[in-house]
């Protein structure tokens, strides 16, 4: 539980920061001073930074699987998160909704993982008979 909570908080500063600070960050990197690439990266790195929210709660639920001997599913949620949704997703949102889908892509898939995660997780505790984590039931 500790570990979602200091997931979800470091994704909330995060996305303050990065809600704030998008224009200065963006601007060390935009050596032109480009004022359209400017804006897109902006928006952009708003858009993109709302995954984190997803983020932090599979990368603990992946840690999670690994630790009760679940490999499998720990790393099933690696590829979906690096290749198997992400690409998919990537394409379709595009196609869909422009540059806002690429840089929402990324948050669909984590939430789609998320989702697939909740699933796993509640397999591994009805396979064990408990619906609260207890070591000496595995």
């Amino acid at each position: 539980m500790y570990a979602l909570v200091t997931a979800e908080t470091m994704a909330v500063t995060l996305y303050i920061i990065m809600f704030i600070l998008a224009d200065p960050v963006v601007s060390i990197f935009n050596s032109e001073g480009s004022t359209v690439l400017g804006a897109m990266a902006s928006k952009g790195l708003r858009l993109f930074f709302t995954g984190f929210f997803f983020g932090g709660v599979n990368i603990v639920a992946a840690a999670f699987l690994s630790s009760v001997t679940e490999v499998g599913k720990s790393m099933a949620m690696a590829l979906m998160r690096s290749c198997i949704i992400l690409v998919p997703t990537v394409l379709i949102m595009s196609r869909l909704f422009g540059m806002t889908g690429v840089w929402l892509s990324f948050t669909v898939t984590e939430a789609i993982v998320a989702l697939v995660t909740l699933i796993f997780i509640k397999d591994v505790f009805s396979c064990r008979g408990t619906t609260v984590y207890n070591p000496e039931k595995m």
